[in-house]
């Protein structure tokens, strides 16, 4: 898949979520936005969780990063089914897109999160 595919179909993915490993921590939310300027992308979150990198602690806390942003002709995209998409952004690190529907993180279980209904 293309980058460009991506974006001729990033209707399918508002509304699912995002999820980015950076330097071993990995960044959770839902997707509000996907846009596009010039050759660079910017998914923009509803809010963000992130699960920091140690030893046996698995908890998600917020975060206040809330938008991923990378240049276009520096990514890879790939189909991995269920239409999943895996991001290769170097150097920053990975993300995989989960469509309208598909797999999420349930706000309740993130510590620290405060949003309204």
């Amino acid at each position: 898949m293309t980058i460009q595919e991506f974006l001729d179909n990033k209707d399918k993915y508002i509304g699912g979520e995002a999820e980015s490993q950076e330097d071993g921590n990995i960044y959770r939310g839902p997707i509000q936005s996907i846009e596009e300027d010039r050759n660079s992308v910017l998914i923009q979150l509803e809010w963000c969780a992130k699960m920091p990198k140690s030893e046996g602690n698995f908890e998600w806390e917020s975060w206040s990063k809330s938008f991923l942003y990378f240049d276009r002709d520096k990514v890879s995209v790939s189909d991995i089914g269920e239409d999943r998409l895996f991001f290769n952004i170097p150097p920053l690190g990975i993300m995989t897109l989960f469509p309208k529907g598909g797999s999420k993180l349930d706000p309740a279980k993130v510590k620290g999160l405060n949003i309204s209904a």
